[in-house]
């Protein structure tokens, strides 16, 4: 018993600190746990008595990643840069014949992570640690599977889900 209460001391200190230290007893504590259902296209924010407190429709992944997947949310970054990957560079040009450089800053039309952008460490063995949650810049693409592994939400959904969740320990599940 007194490991887990070190363990969740440290828990609490990191997240002060903006730095989260996953272990497996600390994935028997959490304030809240972000649902996302692929087969219903909706993110789902749930606290801990199991009570559903928000619902979001989401743009999902074009390729079906192997479900669950289950993390923890590590940092929260509002107005942020978007870096896309060397693949997406090649595919928006390929597919859309536009050149985007390394970095797009916050606000910016083709910055594709809108308002927010949710860090998540995936515990899930095989995850790209890439995978975010955050808004986007085409909202139009909000239910539909278009994304390249990202969870999109309207930026609007995305300020909510961070207003409620930011300071506290949130697990993520990814499941069908």
């Amino acid at each position: 018993m007194g490991s887990l209460k070190i363990v969740i001391a440290l828990g609490f200190l990191s997240l002060l600190s903006g730095q989260t230290i996953l272990t497996e007893e600390n994935d028997l504590q959490y304030d809240y746990l972000i649902k996302v259902k692929f087969s219903e296209f909706r993110l789902i924010l749930i606290n801990t008595d199991g009570k559903e407190m928000v619902s979001f429709p989401v743009a999902l992944p074009k390729k079906m990643p192997k479900l669950p997947i289950e993390g923890w949310v590590v940092r929260i970054e509002k107005d942020p840069w978007w870096y896309p990957t060397e693949e997406t560079r090649v595919a928006y040009l390929t597919d859309k014949g536009i050149t985007l450089p390394k970095a797009i800053p916050p606000r910016h039309s083709r910055n594709a992570m809108g308002k927010v952008k949710i860090w998540i460490n995936f515990i899930t063995p095989g995850v790209h640690p890439a995978i975010r949650i955050h808004g986007t810049n085409d909202p139009s693409s909000i239910g539909r599977k278009i994304t390249r592994d990202c969870i999109r939400l309207h930026n609007r959904d995305a300020l909510t889900l961070v207003k409620i969740i930011q300071g506290k320990l949130t697990k993520v599940i990814f499941e069908l």
